[in-house]
């Protein structure tokens, strides 16, 4: 992380839970909301805190994760199937349906509506797939399982 950062390390597997994986970096994730705000609620990393269930919880780690969860284009997420406990769990111990959260989904997605009526179906296509590519620096763009899951619906 570099110097300013709004990111902290999480244990995905709680300390108090699994010493062993203090230092595991298959357990130690980048989190946002390094500090909090008195007039800001909790989410993320913060939130979680010392949680954790496997059964009850989608790991970011894990293959299945994006699909997992649906985006509608206004940024709110709700489990893909409304069977999915621990999709809901997950938004829920995570608050990943907060104001803050849904206001950023969303702003990025609108960045991407906007120049939709300038792209044939084909730069469309393209642009979704790059969606689901990292750039040249090794990072994906932010909310991108969002925007291409929105994107996808209108195809």
């Amino acid at each position: 992380m570099t110097k300013g950062s709004t990111l902290h390390i999480e244990h995905l597997i709680p300390q108090h839970m699994k010493e062993s994986l203090d230092l595991d970096y298959d357990n130690l994730l980048a989190s946002c909301q390094r500090k909090t705000v008195r007039t800001e609620p909790c989410h993320c990393g913060v939130l979680k805190g010392g949680w954790y269930d496997s059964s009850r919880m989608v790991s970011p780690l894990s293959d299945d994760c994006e699909c997992r969860f649906r985006f509608d284009a206004f940024g709110s997420i709700a489990a893909y199937y409304e069977t999915d406990c621990g999709a809901h769990e997950t938004i829920h111990r995570l608050g990943l349906n907060i104001d803050k959260l849904i206001a950023f989904r969303r702003n990025a997605i609108d960045g991407y509506l906007d120049i939709l009526d300038s792209m044939s179906s084909a730069d469309l296509q393209r642009l979704i797939v790059s969606l689901d590519r990292k750039d040249t620096k090794g990072s994906f763009v932010p909310f991108c399982f969002a925007i291409a899951q929105v994107l996808r619906a209108l195809v």
